[in-house]
């Protein structure tokens, strides 16, 4: 929690919000890790999480572009995005600011993601688009693409989460899960981590 409270800031809208930092690739997409919410079976758990947390994510494509952003069921974007070229963000650091990519080579060019029809939440358009989601058990991935589905995705991007303080327990739990969906950012993804100094470890 010390280490949320350190790399992000609450907002006017009562959102812990990452900086805005600019993420890119020569792909199709930038996506996630996948981030479980509670599964069993394969199957999504039917309990709302949205009484605990609430996922914003903007996004802002550079030089005008219009820009997608979305989350959905893992399977689906698997499935959607197979053979195709794509950038999964592995980890990021926020001070300084630090991305590292896992690349998933393809040979095959994606529909529009405007057309599918599995995403739960999903925004698109041109200037700074804003996805607003209340959690859901599953298991689920962050997707950034450029609304055409062309080649090149250079975006700026930041991640916000919007929890119960009468809840420290599952605020605890649920920051770590819902910056890797912003960014493996995950935001849909971002894991923003600090190491201790090592006296500061041994000690502990």
């Amino acid at each position: 929690m010390a280490v949320w409270a350190h790399e992000t800031q609450r907002d006017q809208d009562g959102y812990f919000t990452t900086s805005t930092e600019r993420f890119r690739t020569g792909t199709y997409a930038l996506t996630s890790d996948e981030v479980d919410l509670g599964s069993h079976s394969g199957r999504a758990d039917p309990s709302d999480l949205g009484d605990l947390a609430r996922v914003r994510v903007r996004a802002t494509g550079a030089g005008g572009r219009l820009v997608f952003v979305g989350i959905g069921p893992e399977r689906a974007v698997d499935a959607y995005l197979r053979g195709v070229a794509r950038d999964e963000v592995s980890h990021v650091d926020f001070d300084p600011f630090r991305v590292a990519y896992r690349s998933q080579p393809g040979s095959a060019a994606p529909a529009p993601p405007a057309r599918q029809a599995f995403w739960v939440a999903r925004a698109s358009g041109r200037g700074t688009q804003t996805l607003e989601w209340d959690l859901r058990g599953g298991t689920w991935v962050l997707v950034v693409m450029n609304a055409d589905a062309s080649r090149g995705v250079l975006v700026d991007l930041d991640v916000g989460v919007k929890v119960d303080l009468l809840l420290p327990v599952g605020i605890g739990l649920l920051a770590g899960g819902l910056l890797l969906l912003a960014g493996g950012v995950t935001m849909v993804a971002l894991g923003a981590r600090s190491r201790p100094a090592p006296e500061a470890a041994a000690a502990a």
